[in-house]
Formats: C-alpha cells, sequence, structure tokens
C-alpha cells in the first residue's frame, strides 16, 4: 500500500513539475526535457494513465485482428 500512495503523491508533482516550468523550459533543448518532457512522463506513467492508454490501443488492435474475442462467442 505505501508503493501506491507514493506514486500517487509523485504522479501529481510530475504534472505540477512541468507546469511550472512551462515558460521558462523552452531555452535549451536539454531544459525542455528534464523541466518539461520527463516529469510530464513520470506523472502519466505513475497515475497509470499509460498503461490504460495502451491497455486500450492493444484492445483495439486485437478487435481488427480477432473480432471474435469480444462478442462473447464461445467454441465447444
Amino acid at each position: 500500500m505505501g508503493a501506491v500512495s507514493i506514486a500517487f503523491y509523485y504522479g501529481p508533482t510530475g504534472f505540477a513539475c512541468a507546469w511550472f516550468y512551462r515558460h521558462t523550459m523552452w531555452a535549451k533543448p536539454r531544459d525542455i526535457l528534464m523541466q518539461g518532457l520527463i516529469p510530464l512522463l513520470g506523472g502519466i506513467i505513475l497515475l497509470g494513465i499509460g498503461s490504460l492508454a495502451l491497455g486500450a490501443v492493444l484492445m483495439i488492435v486485437w478487435e481488427v485482428i480477432n473480432p471474435e474475442h469480444f462478442s462473447g462467442v464461445t467454441h465447444d
């Protein structure tokens, strides 16, 4: 349970960091990465949004490949 609460705390912190530096991070490419992109991606990953998005994409791909899987059809 402790790891979940830490992830819940650090997730919004990543978003807050990217928001805080939104005006100054455009000075150098390294600043874009360190002040914007990495904290934003960290926040997304720690809140599970990235995992949910990946799961949704994989479900859509599998629906195209094997439409019977999600239709409830069973094979005896």
